[in-house]
C-alpha cells in the first residue's frame, strides 16, 4: 500500500507531538483517551515562553496508531507538528 495511511501497517515505537505552551493536558487527553493502549509510546516536545522540554507520557498513554488519531492531532496541532517514528 502507498501513500501516507500505508505507514500505519508497519508499528511506530513512537508517536512524537509538538505541543506550544497553554493547548497541552485537556486536548490532549481528549485526542488519545480513545486509542490507548499498550502499542506505541507517546512523546510531547512542549514549548512556552520559558523553554522547550521532552516530555514521555509513560505506558499507562501508550496509544494504538489509528489513522483516525494522527488525523484529529493534525487537525489540532497541524501535520508537521505531529509524527510517527519507528525504529
Amino acid at each position: 500500500v502507498d501513500g501516507p495511511a500505508s505507514i500505519l501497517y508497519r508499528v511506530p515505537s513512537s508517536l512524537k507531538m509538538n505541543v506550544v505552551s497553554g493547548e497541552m493536558a485537556e486536548n490532549v487527553k481528549e485526542c488519545l483517551s480513545p486509542f490507548r493502549s499498550f502499542s506505541t509510546s507517546v512523546c510531547v516536545t512542549y514549548t512556552s515562553q520559558s523553554g522547550q522540554a521532552e516530555i514521555d507520557l509513560g505506558p499507562d498513554w501508550r496509544v494504538t496508531p489509528d489513522e483516525k488519531l494522527i488525523q484529529q492531532l493534525g487537525d489540532w496541532l497541524s501535520p508537521e507538528n505531529v509524527s510517527m517514528v519507528y525504529n
